[in-house]
């Protein structure tokens, strides 16, 4: 099954304070790029980076992993912008696109693997695979290459896919994961510092 990722990176991480925290440092590199590699060591048939918000920044600090990044001028205008800047450059020939967020750093390349073999054999009539746990959704989401045309669709603003996860419950398969990772972002200061900077 062809797999190709959206990793959303454009936004200003204004909760963070004046620090980009894409930039800020992870496990010895800068966050997004330690995301970066993870997506990447999961085998996905292709990675597309969406940046905006200092771009030139992020395409440096990204500098030589094998990833498509492009730039959304429209990333003031909130995340689904972004989501469909990646969907507008997707591989024709594919199954499914995972929208990833850049600011997970506690997710691992065999969670995000488990995430794709999960969509591969979950129900056919599925057409969207989202983390969920007690009541709450995760990250990332998984669909069906079918949402492409809709997705490009959708208003922008700061919710990204949620409107259409919404409007297709009877579409979507939840999967509760085997660890909290999928839950976990980094907003503020105080979760980059309650992650000491470092893998588990």
């Amino acid at each position: 099954m062809k797999i190709e990722v959206i990793l959303l990176a454009a936004g200003t991480s204004s909760r963070m304070g004046k620090q980009n925290k894409l930039l800020l440092p992870y496990n010895g590199m800068p966050m997004v790029r330690h995301i970066a590699t993870k997506v990447l060591d999961a085998n996905p048939e292709r990675v597309i980076v969406v940046g905006g918000h200092e771009f030139d920044e992020l395409t440096e600090v990204l500098k030589g992993l094998p990833l498509d990044i492009i730039k959304n001028n429209r990333y003031p205008t909130g995340m689904s912008s972004s989501v469909k800047a990646g969907v507008s450059v997707l591989s024709y020939n594919l199954d499914a696109f995972m929208v990833c967020l850049s600011d997970m750093p506690m997710l691992t390349s065999a969670d995000y693997r488990w995430l794709m073999e999960s969509f591969n054999s979950m129900d056919k009539e599925k057409k969207i695979l989202l983390p969920w746990d007690r009541g709450l959704p995760g990250n990332p989401v998984i669909f069906n290459a079918c949402f492409r045309k809709e997705v490009t669709q959708m208003p922008d603003g700061p919710k990204g896919c949620s409107a259409i996860i919404a409007a297709h419950r009877e579409l979507v398969y939840k999967i509760k994961p085997h660890t909290t990772h999928f839950f976990k972002d980094i907003d503020h200061p105080e979760d980059y510092h309650a992650l000491g900077g470092r893998s588990d």
